[in-house]
């Protein structure tokens, strides 16, 4: 983490202390991902909105912590989708990440199951019937 960064995480934990230092990090890493996920690469950065950034963190934490995902965030004090929107506001405060004129905190209280989610995508994808030697 960056020492700009660091900074302005101490300052947001001065003001609130929900979340862990790691939590923000992490958020700001997912929201960097977001934005080139929703974009590709090579192109100037865009808007992503509440929903898509949410969408986003799912994949990304998938990818960052596997089976344990779910555990990591709600050590965090990540237990639904509001806290996202909390983490992220609380970094737009400090200037360490930005907003739209569109968007508002209340984007991220939707009936997004973000752990619902992140276990569906923690599910291995194949299909194929593994047969199991049977010892007689």
């Amino acid at each position: 983490m960056n020492r700009e960064l660091e900074e302005k995480i101490t300052l947001i934990q001065q003001r609130d202390d929900r979340y862990d230092a790691e939590a923000y990090e992490f958020i700001g890493r997912a929201v960097e991902f977001a934005v080139s996920n929703r974009l590709g690469s090579g192109k100037d950065s865009r808007h992503v909105s509440a929903r898509e950034l949410l969408e986003d963190i799912v994949v990304f934490a998938v990818r960052e912590f596997g089976p344990f995902a779910e555990k990591v965030l709600r050590g965090w004090g990540i237990t639904m989708s509001g806290d996202i929107g909390n983490i992220v506001y609380n970094m737009i405060r400090v200037k360490a990440l930005s907003a739209d004129d569109r968007d508002s905190r209340e984007d991220f209280d939707t009936d997004f199951d973000l752990f619902a989610d992140l276990r569906k995508a923690g599910e291995p994808k194949s299909e194929t019937k593994v047969e199991v030697p049977v010892i007689a």
